[in-house]
């Protein structure tokens, strides 16, 4: 896999410097897409008897699709229930619509589980069990990803939204529910920050089968599922994004849309769908998300991994930029073995209040760039974000809390991320 390089892999530095002079060799397409927009852990909701639903926008049109689910808890919790469903316009947000724009709840399919979590390939028929219990965390930094049986999509409503699919998904548990939490930016209305629509619902009792009974309350920040996977007849790319609040910026205007969504939306095409996996939530150590980040790289095989190589809640020290960036590095490698490049995030210009370690953060800005004059994609957030001030701290357009960027900020990011993106995915 050889791609042509300039002198230097620095993505932000110069414009002068570009990341690649030239289309080189593109990543494997796969149509096997994983998608995972929020930035938060399954978490306790607060009652029983919940159908939770929300609605997806997907980068292209799926033939099967199938939910993926997790315990993060150390009690077991049990799904009794599941649905998806196409629809052609956002309409509610919870109800399929058809072609003509007309509610269709027979578009609804339920969701089994026959493979009780595992791996499988997509079958004809349908399957027969539609309840599934998931265990408790086990010992270990990682819970395990569980997924649902392929469901066929047998008939999707004609789209006008260049090849991409709204996909509506109900989950039901008649006890504890346990939701993956994040932000939308809520009423049906287009995320500013990745142009997509997105909506969360709740609703007393099980909305997963006929009659498909739905009594909604908004609940943009609760989702349905951890993630979903779909395939597609066009091939395309996952990419996934690991780190911190950094790389999430769950504190942008949609809320999901921190530089790694932003920068997948940009680079996708109907001709090349790029779909986003958030594997970055506030407040993590690095020990942590890159843990995560290996085990979803294994369970999704993602084609491109956008992996922070240092975090602020990680030693600020020497030792501790070092151990961070040796875990990146090693993070990369394990996803080469699997076919997937890595874009490597520095460190972000986050210690203007705390001088005392600013050389810290310094000793890692200049190894990372170090790795890219070497030949590793690496996203100079600093350079794109940072005033240039000892220390380095963000310019005001940037700036949302001296700690995090705001959206001019991830927009800026997420350009000068693209560019690299349409590198290893061989755009012109």
């Amino acid at each position: 896999m050889t791609i042509t390089r300039r002198r230097s892999l620095l993505l932000g530095a110069s414009a002068s410097i570009a990341p690649f002079g030239g289309a080189g060799a593109a990543v494997p397409r796969s149509t096997r897409l994983s998608f995972r927009p929020q930035n938060g852990p399954f978490v306790d909701a607060n009652s029983p008897n919940l159908t939770y639903g929300g609605l997806y926008e997907l980068e292209s049109q799926p033939l099967w699709v199938r939910l993926f689910y997790t315990n993060e808890m150390p009690t077991p919790w049990r799904v009794h229930g599941a649905a998806i469903a196409v629809t052609s316009a956002f309409h509610d947000g919870y109800t399929p619509v058809d072609a003509r724009g007309s509610p269709a709840p027979d578009l609804w399919q339920r969701v089994t589980f026959d493979a009780s979590g595992r791996d499988s390939a997509p079958a004809a028929g349908g399957g027969n069990v539609f309840a599934f219990d998931i265990g408790a965390r086990k010992t270990g930094p990682v819970p395990q990803l569980l997924f649902s049986d392929w469901v066929r999509v047998d008939r999707p409503p004609a789209s006008n939204r260049d090849g991409r699919c709204l996909l509506l998904v109900r989950t039901y548990a008649a006890g504890l529910m346990r939701t993956a939490i994040g932000r939308h930016f809520g009423s049906g209305t287009i995320d500013p920050g990745i142009g997509r629509l997105q909506a969360g619902f709740w609703s007393p009792g099980d909305g997963t089968q006929a009659p498909w009974s739905f009594e909604p309350t908004r609940m943009d920040q609760f989702y349905p599922t951890y993630g979903l996977q779909y395939m597609t007849a066009i091939p395309g790319v996952t990419i996934i994004g690991i780190g911190d609040s950094i790389l999430s910026s769950m504190h942008s205007a949609g809320g999901v849309s921190g530089p790694g969504y932003r920068a997948s939306v940009l680079v996708s095409t109907p001709a090349q769908p790029v779909s986003y996996v958030n594997q970055a939530f506030i407040g993590r150590k690095s020990a942590d998300f890159l843990a995560r980040g290996m085990a979803d790289i294994e369970a999704l095989r993602p084609q491109i991994a956008v992996i922070q190589a240092w975090t602020q809640a990680d030693p600020w020290t020497d030792a501790g930029s070092d151990a961070t960036c040796d875990a990146a590095l090693a993070l990369t490698e394990f996803a080469a073995a699997r076919n997937c490049l890595s874009v490597l995030v520095g460190p972000a210009p986050v210690f203007a209040a705390h001088p005392e370690a600013e050389p810290a953060r310094q000793h890692s800005l200049v190894r990372l760039r170090q790795l890219a004059e070497a030949g590793k994609p690496v996203l100079d957030v600093d350079a794109i974000w940072g005033s240039g001030a000892v220390p380095n701290a963000y310019q005001a357009r940037y700036d949302l809390d001296h700690t995090h960027p705001n959206d001019a900020g991830c927009g800026a990011a997420a350009r000068v991320l693209a560019l690299a993106l349409r590198g290893l995915i061989g755009q012109a």
